[in-house]
């Protein structure tokens, strides 16, 4: 399932970058004739590049089933893309439900994550005495 979770993480960030990329362009392009309605679109962009680059990348850590927290955050950030712009959420509507599916995924896939804490007598038995 946390195969799963993350093949949908990174099909729902990949469209949320791409509006990210062209939000960021159309800002700065008429911010020069605008102002500053347009820096505020311009940060709408930059919000959505941060939000798309965290569910891709989360959704191949998840997919790598290496850090669980970092998952969860990717998978999460999937979900808030579109809900944030919530006046277009019917276009926005696939991308919700495959970040809400992604979460699911993760969540439910808790165990099967690698343990990142060492046990205290494995490294204790391999310490080198000098």
């Amino acid at each position: 399932m946390k195969v799963a979770g993350g093949i949908l993480s990174i099909l729902s960030g990949i469209p949320i970058l791409l509006i990210g990329v062209y939000t960021v362009y159309l800002g700065g392009f008429t911010w020069l004739v605008v102002g500053l309605s347009a820096a505020v679109l311009a940060v709408t962009g930059i919000v959505w590049l941060v939000l798309g680059i965290l569910a891709i990348v989360g959704g191949a850590v998840a997919i790598a089933g290496k850090a669980r927290k970092m998952a969860l955050t990717g998978s999460i950030c999937a979900v808030v893309a579109p809900i944030w712009y919530y006046n277009a959420i019917i276009i926005l509507l696939p991308i919700l439900l495959m970040g809400i599916l992604s979460t699911v995924f993760v969540v439910l896939s808790r165990d099967s994550y690698e343990k990142n804490k060492p046990d205290i007598s494995e490294s204790v038995l391999n310490m080198e005495i000098n």
